[in-house]
């Protein structure tokens, strides 16, 4: 009798260890930095790690600066949102890519704003600087980084549409 209420506590004890190690992995693997992988989807990935790396690195690359680019993009409009940042100066759009499935909502001035009309298709002319660290496959990408400066419809199709390639010129 007495050896079972031995081999009871034992096994009691080895139950509440292996417990406390699976909440200390837990407890572990909740404090890794969080980021989304996107395994053949078209969703957007977004790293959420840790902002003191990334501060560090921008004021590196706030010390060399690369040159200013143009290019040109080509995007359907599929909405216009009915909001606008708090200055008025800027409303909202939803754009797509041909081939890319990947609505992406982009911020431009009110006066290119005015000039869209919703299902037209359009050549985006953008301005800015090409960040070392991106190579601007994603939509996402390219309307967060530069700025839109100039908009101009077009009725080019498919392949005919242009699509400009982001080079760093440095």
């Amino acid at each position: 009798m007495e050896n079972k209420k031995n081999l009871s506590l034992y096994v009691i004890i080895l139950l509440v260890i292996i417990i406390i190690g699976l909440l200390i992995y837990i407890v572990i693997q909740n404090n890794k930095p969080l980021t989304t992988t996107e395994p053949n989807t078209n969703s957007t990935s977004i790293d959420l790690s840790n902002e003191t790396e990334n501060s560090t690195q921008n004021v590196s690359d706030e010390n060399t600066t690369n040159p200013e680019i143009e290019f040109v993009r080509t995007f359907s409009v599929d909405a216009k949102l009915n909001y606008s940042d708090t200055t008025g100066k800027y409303g909202y759009i939803v754009v797509n890519q041909f081939q890319q499935d990947m609505p992406t909502v982009m911020k431009i001035e009110n006066d290119l704003f005015e000039q869209l009309e919703i299902g037209n298709s359009y050549e985006f002319t953008f301005r800015g600087e090409v960040k070392s660290n991106n190579d601007y496959s994603k939509l996402y990408d390219i309307v967060n980084d530069f700025e839109c400066v100039e908009v101009n419809e077009t009725n080019k199709t498919g392949l005919e549409q242009r699509q400009d390639a982001i080079v760093n010129e440095k």
